[in-house]
């Protein structure tokens, strides 16, 4: 690129950096949707490292028990505590879920390893846990 043609720092950053920007500024706390306890496996690194970072990470899986040091909780909606966004690992195999369903589970933002744009929820499910 020439670099006569660059635009200022900060003046045309992609939108959608922006968003994940501001989402991950306003977050606290993380819901981690089939985490890892296998160390090799980026469902595992990626909460890890934004633990590093200081974000409160709820890992939920099934099979329960702990991981990062955390409590493992079975589904997302038996979390006590306000969760900012959901962050989703699964195996390839599997399909993602419906957006219909994404959408009732966390109007802020919901992710499959990042987080997305903010989605409105339709036809919420009562957000007593939620922001």
């Amino acid at each position: 690129m020439d670099v006569a043609r660059m635009p200022e720092p900060g003046a045309t950053e992609d939108p959608a950096r922006q968003d994940l920007l501001r989402i991950y500024e306003q977050t606290k706390t993380i819901a981690v949707v089939g985490p890892s306890a296998n160390g090799h496996k980026s469902a595992h690194m990626i909460p890890t490292y934004l633990q590093s970072y200081r974000y409160r990470i709820i890992p939920v899986n099934p099979k329960g028990g702990e991981i990062l040091g955390e409590r493992v909780y079975p589904s997302l909606d038996e979390i006590d505590s306000l969760v900012d966004v959901v962050d989703v690992f699964r195996p390839r195999q599997r399909p993602r879920p419906s957006r219909d369903r994404r959408s009732r589970l966390a109007p802020m933002s919901f992710g499959s390893s990042l987080a997305r744009t903010p989605q409105k929820p339709s036809n919420s499910l009562p957000m007593r846990n939620l922001r």
